[in-house]
This record gives structure tokens, C-alpha cells and sequence, in this order.
């Protein structure tokens, strides 16, 4: 087990990179998207991420621009907004 963690997404494909690599060396996937990447995509950049070590169906998770994706330190991620951290 590790300790909890938090990181915040700029938007930017460069900053998706930190948040990907954080995502896969703790066993789950995750994807970035541009905007207009994909016909069926959103009309906005985003980080898709499934948990780690998931058996069967894993539901995706969004990660907006500004969003924070959390790491529990033991074996799942969550998307919190922009404010899940202000004072």
C-alpha cells in the first residue's frame, strides 16, 4: 500500500503525460484524447482511465481539463473537480 495522491490536469497533451504514466504504473490504463480526435468524442480534450486490476467490465472514467484524479493508495482511482482541494 502507498499513500494517497492527487494530481491536477493542465488541459495540455504535455501535461496529460505525468498523470498517464501515474495511471499505468499503478495497473490501471488510461488514454489521452484531443478534442475532435474521435467523430464520437467530446467536444473537448480528456484523459480516459480505468481502474487497476480490474477483472471483467471496467467502467471509464473522464478526466476534464482542471480536474484532479486521486489515488487512494491501496487500488482506485477517482476524478475530483477543480475545487476538491481549495481551502
Amino acid at each position: 500500500m502507498s499513500a494517497p495522491q492527487a494530481w491536477q490536469w493542465d488541459g495540455t497533451a504535455e501535461g496529460a503525460g505525468p498523470i498517464i504514466n501515474a495511471v499505468l504504473t499503478r495497473g490501471g490504463n488510461a488514454t489521452y484524447r484531443a478534442k475532435g480526435e474521435l467523430d464520437y468524442d467530446l467536444d473537448k480534450a480528456y484523459i480516459l482511465v480505468s481502474q487497476p486490476n480490474f477483472v471483467g467490465y471496467a467502467p471509464a472514467m473522464l478526466v476534464g481539463a482542471t480536474d484532479f484524479l486521486t489515488f487512494d493508495g491501496k487500488d482506485s482511482f477517482h476524478v475530483d473537480g477543480k475545487d476538491a482541494f481549495a481551502e
